[in-house]
């Protein structure tokens, strides 16, 4: 009976054993599971340009935009093209890193406003960023930024500050083969 008894104690322990080992081993096989691929080979960039009803109602405004690799497209915004806000949006995306997004907003007068009391422009923007891996998995996401606000005047103030080109503006954003804004 004793002899029954240690070798049950022999197994338990071996069984024991087996186990502890098995739970600390690790079966992660690099082959089957590669490290992701965190290198940016892809850009996406959400821009987007507010306006007021004064600008939309008195003014032609020009937009002319890329998709970071050069292919221009240029429209000329009408109210059905902003959202309750005045604000017009667009997805920019470039498939392989470095690119540049160059937005440029034109504004001329379509009709006179210089016997108008107050006419409220802005030139606020805000865009967010993200870079992808080849695969399109985002691997990073940069910080969001907004400059918004907006100012008034006269009309006839106003006219020679559109006049002068005062609220035309480009705006280019360069990402480096690595993925970094280099300059905004």
């Amino acid at each position: 009976m004793k002899k029954m008894m240690m070798t049950l104690a022999a197994v338990l322990c071996c069984a024991m054993t087996m186990t502890v080992f098995t739970a600390c081993g690790s079966d992660d096989d690099d082959s089957k599971n590669p490290a992701e691929d965190t290198t940016p080979k892809q850009v996406a960039m959400n821009f987007v340009l507010y306006n007021t009803a004064d600008m939309l109602n008195y003014c032609n405004i020009e937009i002319s935009y890329d998709n970071g690799l050069g292919n221009a497209k240029t429209v000329t915004l009408t109210k059905d093209m902003v959202n309750e806000n005045f604000s017009w949006k667009q997805m920019l995306t470039a498939d392989r890193l470095p690119a540049t997004f160059t937005i440029s907003r034109k504004v001329t007068l379509k009709q006179s406003i210089d016997e108008v009391e107050k006419f409220t422009y802005t030139r606020g923007y805000s865009y967010a960023y993200a870079l992808y891996n080849a695969a399109g998995k985002r691997v990073f996401e940069g910080t969001p930024y907004a400059s918004t606000g907006s100012s008034d005047g006269s009309g006839a103030k106003i006219a020679e500050r559109i006049n002068a080109g005062a609220l035309d503006h480009t705006y280019t954003f360069t990402f480096d083969a690595k993925g970094n804004m280099t300059s905004k």
